[in-house]
């Protein structure tokens, strides 16, 4: 049903030239593959972040935003202890996110060969579920998001979607100042809606409608985009031109740069999409039974067959 877009993007006329000459960053591109063949193009795309209450950092004596995760457990146990038990230190809004990118920087990619319960899978869950167990961690749970106990100064940072932003803003109302950081560990997820186009259309159709998505690409159109919805620009030029770095309802774009160097995305193969949805309940069981101070070791070995299953369907 779909085409392939690389003669159209080769095309001077239609097209760029080439994808370098697009302007858009080649991790993206990637993104927006199937099995190797360029069928979409990337256009409206979040990372992960940080996201954490300054003013209370300053409170409790933070003097460096974690950049990694060992530095972002000691942070979370530090306000933990010092508010006295009332503050939890961190936690991630999306757990699917959280496990693929866990194993992304343990060297291991998103495919049917994880090995669930294997000694790398069992490091990213356990690092989870200690924090839960001790209390320096939690989950968004019922409130799907973690912005909400953000804004109430129930947890002192948290690892959500760049896209999200605006209603962090907006919940804390200025209640006290936030800030925004590249998301802890090497890689972040790059997430969003790439555009098709469908193999019905005519010859003329498809021409015209390589050239729109050529304009919804372009560095004015990126702008427009990612200044008015949060979303970061797909179009490298938008990233750093001024209009965008200086953006002050935002606090993203003067960091985005720096949290966009390692990017990664759930591969487009048969069936991961359906392995990776299944991951935020097999880690709310997880981390629900931490929580009870439990073994997780029986619910991994369930989670196991859950997400082994939803490869091979």
């Amino acid at each position: 049903m779909l085409v392939n877009l690389t003669p159209y993007i080769n095309n001077k006329n239609v097209g760029w030239g080439s994808a370098q000459k697009s302007g858009i960053r080649a991790e993206l591109l990637d993104g927006a593959k199937i099995k190797n063949t360029q069928y979409g193009i990337p256009f409206n795309k979040s990372i992960d972040i940080l996201v954490y209450n300054k003013t209370m950092f300053k409170k409790y004596g933070i003097k460096k935003v974690p950049a990694t995760m060992a530095e972002l457990k000691q942070v979370s146990e530090t306000i933990y202890q010092k508010s006295h038990h009332q503050v939890v230190g961190a936690g991630f809004d999306s757990l699917a996110n959280y496990y693929t990118l866990g194993m992304k920087n343990e060297g291991i990619n998103f495919t049917d060969k994880i090995n669930f319960t294997g000694s790398a899978s069992k490091k990213v869950i356990n690092y989870y579920a200690d924090g839960m167990k001790k209390g320096y961690f939690r989950v968004a749970g019922s409130e799907h998001y973690l912005s909400g106990p953000f804004a109430n100064e129930k947890v002192a940072m948290f690892i959500g979607t760049s896209a999200g932003e605006s209603y962090v803003k907006q919940g804390i109302g200025g209640k006290f100042e936030y800030d925004v950081a590249p998301r802890p560990g090497k890689y972040t997820m790059q997430q969003g809606t790439d555009i098709y186009m469908f193999s019905q259309a005519s010859t003329m159709q498809r021409a015209a409608a390589f050239k729109y998505m050529k304009f919804l690409t372009s560095e004015a159109s990126q702008l427009k985009w990612a200044n008015k919805t949060g979303y970061i620009p797909v179009n490298t030029k938008a990233v750093t031109t001024k209009q965008y770095v200086d953006n002050k309802n935002i606090k993203l774009p003067a960091k985005l740069s720096q949290a966009m160097k390692h990017l990664y995305s759930v591969p487009a193969e048969k069936n991961s999409n359906a392995a990776y949805n299944q991951l935020n309940s097999i880690m709310q069981n997880i981390l629900s039974a931490a929580q009870k101070k439990q073994n997780v070791n029986n619910q991994s070995e369930a989670g196991k067959q859950k997400f082994d299953a939803a490869w091979k369907q």
